[in-house]
């Protein structure tokens, strides 16, 4: 039998890769030493390529670069870094660092080659030869410390700190206004070379200030500027107080001066508001202050000058505030001058030079001031929209004006379509009116509004007014004939029927007639104008004025005529009857000056100012302080001068100073005195 024996495996490769030698490296050879600031490292610095075993490459001619790595201070190094080997021996002659610091190192680098790192050393400041603020005076606010604290060194020529150094240092200041204090410590003994400030402040605010450092035998040094700042506002003070004023018209220019404790003008932004308000509590709206309500003061003082309250009342102050510190103003009024004023159901509006005002019942937004205000306001709260109006007049249930370019606008309640939007949508802000019409003037009714255009011609909008039917009217519609052969001069709405004056002095009237309210000796309704009973024989008037029932006017020679229903007397001819269709003359021979029929009575104002009234005193309707009706006209309590006098469901009247009085129902606050007293039996005094 013969035994096989197997060949020996075959090794492939077992030697074939053997290890690549380590590329060159960089020793150093001599190493940095310890040494003065922007003084040359002695010995030079040798850095030295060498092989993986040790021995010098003296073949080595790549340039080898040196530079700072570990760097404590952020300092640079100034000297030739960039070297040729010279036999694998690369030299750095004349490298020096400027800034003292503890455990700087050096690296060494080259192409191809392992990089060095070297040992550590030291760089210690030099001699003595200057001061130096080694931390700045930071930007303050007055009285505040600096922070950090300044601090001031002596130091070598590069800024070194000179550690072993000693002397007393002194700092003053500098720049700034005349004679500033800088108080704290001014002069201190070094620790370490460094006198350290700790308490130092500046009370007076400015900008451009130094502070000087000083101790010999050194020369002076200079800070660089810092500004201080106010600080925190500690009194405000109103230096020019609000004036007296007119609701809604600009204040004269008020000013408040803020300072700091330490009578700096103070720059943070003056607020100011109403302080005491004295509408505050519940029942009618706060009076409100607009304008620009926060400003920047210039030189401490902050000037407001278009600040307005709209709501009349006295004892206003203003609260006016900067940061943490407030103060109050004297007080002062807010009031309103009335130029013209009219008078509804359960609310009455007027016009001053700041803007229209509506005070009583606010149902569906008849004072026209818009969301925020109580249901009804017994103190005039003014309309919204700004409006500049010529003219203002008040229905049952609307109100409405005719602005100084001829633009009719209505607010409140609009059932019937009597704001003439062409909607039966109540408004609580004015709205104009449709058919870009240019009204003189506008009359609202009890349902109802008419108004005379620039071109003499009447319209109305509203309840059964001039179609004859119960349709309601949401725009205007042309009053049959008007503006060609009648041509109007005024119109007055009463309830569901209106009168119209023309320009050559003639009454017509139309809508309902009931009552003989038309005055054309028929009580059967009239869908078109027609004329006054007595026209045709040359009865003229001045003005006309309807109410719910009847009608007056007034002739150029200062009577007065009324016709209609009569049953409270309200045609002032002295006998109350059932009604009549002709106009009749109110009696007792007073001249007047003015007429307005209201609710069942009517008010006049003579030639010498003095206001009567007539017909049913319900309420004290009649101003004269009773309840009882009376068929001739009664003088109105409290021997007031009216220019104007206006009557729907309660009276009111305008003297020559702008003062607004009014009488009878109150429920609503209607009168405006800041009541809802039921009734006043005599005139009150409108809030302004």
């Amino acid at each position: 039998m013969g035994i096989a024996s197997a060949a020996p495996p075959f090794l492939s490769g077992a030697c074939s890769n053997p290890t690549e030698a380590p590329p060159p490296r960089l020793v150093f050879i001599t190493q940095p030493t310890a040494t003065i600031a922007g003084t040359p490292i002695s010995p030079a610095v040798q850095v030295m390529v060498q092989t993986a075993s040790g021995t010098p490459l003296t073949s080595a001619a790549d340039p080898i670069s040196i530079a700072l790595g570990t760097n404590p201070t952020s300092a640079t190094m100034r000297g030739t870094t960039t070297a040729s080997p010279i036999n694998g021996v690369a030299t750095f002659a004349g490298l020096a660092i400027e800034t003292a610091g503890v455990g700087y190192t050096l690296t060494a680098s080259a192409p191809s080659l392992t990089g060095a790192s070297s040992a550590a050393f030291d760089v210690s400041a030099g001699a003595p030869s200057q001061l130096w603020f080694r931390t700045q005076p930071a930007n303050i606010r007055a009285g505040s410390l600096f922070t950090p604290p300044v601090e001031v060194a002596i130091a070598d020529v590069f800024h070194n700190t000179v550690a072993s150094a000693s002397g007393l240092i002194t700092v003053a200041l500098a720049g700034g206004p005349t004679n500033p204090a800088l108080l704290g410590t001014r002069t201190l003994a070094t620790e370490g070379g460094v006198a350290r400030f700790g308490d130092l402040s500046i009370q007076t605010a400015a900008t451009g200030y130094t502070i000087v450092a000083s101790t010999a035998p050194y020369p002076a040094v200079s800070s660089a500027p810092f500004s201080v700042a106010a600080a925190a506002p500690a009194r405000i003070t109103f230096t020019v107080q609000p004036a007296d004023v007119q609701g809604n018209i600009v204040m004269p220019r008020v000013e408040v001066t803020v300072r700091d404790a330490f009578g700096n003008a103070q720059p943070d932004t003056v607020t100011v508001a109403i302080g005491v308000n004295p509408w505050s509590g519940p029942g009618t709206r706060p009076g409100k202050l607009s304008g620009t309500l926060t400003r920047a003061p210039a030189n401490g003082v902050a000037s407001f000058t278009d600040l307005k309250i709209d709501k009349p009342a006295s004892g206003y102050t203003l609260r006016a505030t900067a940061g943490p510190v407030s103060s109050e103003s004297t007080p002062f009024h807010v009031g309103l001058t009335f130029s013209a004023i009219s008078a509804g159901v359960v609310h009455t509006c007027g016009l001053t030079s700041g803007g229209a005002y509506c005070w009583g019942d606010n149902y569906n937004g008849r004072l026209g001031a818009g969301t925020g205000i109580f249901a009804a306001d017994s103190v005039p709260t003014l309309v919204s929209g700004g409006l500049i109006l010529s003219a203002i007049t008040v229905g049952a249930n609307q109100s409405c004006g005719v602005t100084t370019d001829h633009v009719a606008y209505c607010w409140g309640a609009n059932d019937n379509g009597e704001l003439g939007t062409n909607t039966t949508t109540p408004s609580p802000t004015p709205t104009p009116v449709r058919g870009n019409l240019s009204f003189m003037s506008i009359s609202a009714g009890w349902s109802d509004t008419c108004g005379v255009t620039t071109q003499n011609a009447v319209y109305c909008w509203g309840a059964r007014m001039a179609t004859g039917d119960t349709t309601r009217i949401t725009a205007p519609v042309l009053v049959a004939g008007a503006g060609t052969t009648l041509r109007f001069a005024s119109v007055s709405a009463g309830e569901q029927f209106a009168c119209g004056l023309t320009v050559d002095e003639v009454v017509y009237c139309w809508g309902r007639n009931d009552f003989g309210q038309l005055g054309n000796g028929a009580t059967l309704d009239s869908a078109g104008p027609v004329a006054v009973a007595g026209s045709e024989s040359g009865l003229r008037f001045t003005g006309v004025s309807a109410g719910t029932d009847a009608a007056c006017a007034l002739t150029p020679a200062a009577a007065v005529y009324c016709w209609g229903a009569n049953y409270d007397g309200q045609l002032g001819n002295g006998a109350p009857s059932s009604y009549s269709s002709t106009p009749v003359l109110v009696t007792g021979g007073l001249p007047f000056a003015a007429v307005s029929v209201g609710a069942g009575a009517a008010c006049g104002v003579t030639t010498d100012h003095t206001p009567y009234c007539w017909g049913f005193n319900w309420s004290g309707r009649l101003g004269n302080g009773t309840e009882t009706n009376s068929a001739a006209p009664v003088a109105v309590s409290g021997g007031l001068a009216f220019m104007s006098i206006t009557l729907g469901f309660h009276g009111c009247g305008i003297t020559s100073t702008g003062a607004a009085y009014c009488w009878s129902s109150n429920d609503y606050g209607q009168l405006g005195d800041g009541t809802r007293v039921l009734m006043r039996l005599a005139p009150v005094p409108v809030i302004q």
